[in-house]
């Protein structure tokens, strides 16, 4: 039941109060639970406290989760342990986070989870911008637009474009990173993250102005 309904609300975008429902799941099944039964509950334990900002909790369970996958066939699963792991990565500033992107991106394929693979674009786009790899930052950014825009998938979509501005700033290219974000910002749906008002910031100050 712990599992299952951890398994639930995260499907459904529901974010756990706190870890211990989906801990009890993962405490049970390292003593009696098969290999799989410990993928899933190490799994959702680190989704549970990636969503709870408990990173480096999280990075142990997806870890663990990672030591128990070799049997697993669920594509969505192991991309979601693999984009996790590469979010926190990106968060550390550790150089495995392209590593775990494009392989959260070649386990979503591998499944026909197009819109998820999408995204794994975003992410890998997103690990060359922090390593300053930038032509191959660009290139994913676009390959992931390109798929985006064939799949009408608004939401990864406005995700590479968002990535795509700190590109732009990163080589001076203030113009082309404020109509993206000018753009983003005119969609009643979207909402402006952290890094979207600290660029947009760093474009008014690079100019003078006191937005």
């Amino acid at each position: 039941y712990a599992l299952i309904y951890s398994q639930a609300l995260y499907r459904n975008y529901i974010d756990a109060p706190n870890d211990s429902l989906i801990s009890f799941a993962a405490d049970y099944y390292e003593e009696h639970g098969s290999t799989s039964d410990k993928f899933y509950a190490y799994l959702y334990q680190g989704l549970v406290r990636y969503q709870l900002n408990e990173y480096e909790k999280a990075a142990q369970s997806l870890i663990f989760a990672m030591e128990n996958s070799s049997s697993v066939n669920d594509h969505y699963a192991i991309g979601q342990m693999y984009a996790n792991l590469s979010l926190i990565n990106l968060v550390f500033h550790c150089s495995d986070a392209l590593d775990y992107a494009m392989r959260s991106y070649a386990s979503y394929s591998s499944g026909g989870l197009q819109d998820y693979a999408a995204n794994a674009l975003v992410l890998s786009a997103s690990s060359h911008l922090q390593n300053q790899r930038y032509d191959s930052c660009r290139c994913m950014i676009e390959k992931a637009i390109t798929e985006a825009t064939r799949l009408s998938d608004t939401l990864v979509l406005n995700e590479a474009k968002s990535v795509k501005a700190q590109y732009a700033i990163c080589v001076d290219s203030t113009d082309l990173a404020e109509e993206l974000l000018l753009s983003l910002s005119a969609q009643e749906s979207y909402v402006l993250s952290h890094q979207d008002i600290s660029n947009l910031a760093y474009i008014s100050a690079s100019r003078g102005e006191m937005d």
